[in-house]
């Protein structure tokens, strides 16, 4: 049992809580006066997107620093039947991508405030630590 506790914590996968619906992440930014974080993923084929969340976007500062401060909406992109977006949140994603991530890069991360305007643009898989992003995060 006490092995158990010792382990606990590394077996749990901490996931912060990312929504996917931009409407609803803009009205809680402007109720809340928060900051919205897009992650542009492709979760079934993209590699350098596991890394990112791996080895920052899963951290527990960030994920702690995240719920205070930011709502996060993940637009994805999967190229997998089983993982098939229904047709609004694949219409919803695509209208994301064409006004924050015209490049279609992956991973790419955009931070904009309650209006929708761009603040910071992080792309591809980032090479910092998690206390660069939050402080990143932080001045922007």
């Amino acid at each position: 049992m006490k092995l158990l506790l010792i382990l606990l914590p590394f077996l749990i996968n901490l996931d912060c809580n990312w929504g996917t619906d931009f409407t609803g992440a803009l009205k809680e930014a402007k109720d809340s006066n928060k900051k919205i974080l897009i992650y542009f993923s492709g979760s079934d084929w993209c590699t350098y997107c596991d890394q990112i969340e791996g080895k920052l976007l899963n951290k527990k500062e960030v994920c702690e620093y995240a719920g205070q401060n930011l709502i996060l909406v993940n637009a994805d992109f999967p190229k997998k039947d089983k993982h098939k977006l229904s047709d609004a949140l694949k219409q919803q994603n695509e209208e994301l991508q064409k006004k924050y991530n015209p490049k279609r890069g992956y991973p790419t991360l955009v931070l904009i405030d309650q209006e929708g305007r761009v603040i910071k643009t992080w792309e591809g898989n980032q090479n910092i630590s998690t206390e660069q992003f939050i402080q990143e995060l932080k001045s922007n």
